[in-house]
């Protein structure tokens, strides 16, 4: 059964935000719905990839041209070989 009030889904939001692993939910079109805030904190990440709507290859990509993955000859072929494993 899914969700079907506001104040459940703050409830939900309120627990994944007690878990101490990073946890991050993503739609089939690899949207963000939600990312706990150890997700935030432990990749430090901005607001702005951690808002609902996000796309997975935004945030793989920020991680990506930190360094976070090591030396990448080709960050964009990276990020999109890590954005089609995900979606399959």
């Amino acid at each position: 059964m899914l969700p079907n009030s506001k104040t459940q889904m703050d409830t939900i939001h309120s627990g994944l935000n007690l878990i101490s692993q990073a946890i991050s939910i993503h739609n089939h079109d690899l949207e963000l719905i939600h990312a706990n805030h150890r997700m935030q904190t432990m990749f430090q990440l901005p607001q702005d990839l951690v808002a609902p709507g996000t796309h997975f290859r935004d945030v793989v990509s920020y991680l990506a041209v930190r360094g976070e993955y090591g030396a990448l000859v080709n960050i964009d072929e990276f990020v999109d070989g890590k954005g089609l494993s995900m979606a399959r």
